[in-house]
């Protein structure tokens, strides 16, 4: 239920998560709802952030928001 909310919810859609987050169920379901959903799951990342393995502290995260900017820039920022 909560994969076809946000699937219904989202316009750009990126999902970044760690194959330990509890989180990657929801998001490959998803995935399955929106297939222009970008996923990136990175491997052995978690969901809190305070952890070491947490997925923001992982490189891949803010790459993957960078190439995903870089490519949706018009539809992120119409008319700049």
């Amino acid at each position: 239920m909560i994969a076809r909310d946000l699937a219904a919810a989202v316009r750009v859609p990126l999902g970044i998560v760690g194959t330990l987050d509890p989180n990657l169920a929801v998001l490959q379901d998803l995935k399955k709802l929106s297939p222009e959903l970008k996923l990136v799951i990175i491997d052995g990342a978690v969901h809190n952030s305070r952890d070491p393995r947490g997925a923001m502290r992982n490189p891949m995260f803010a790459s993957a928001i960078r190439e995903f900017i870089a490519t949706n820039r018009a539809v992120l920022l119409p008319n700049p």
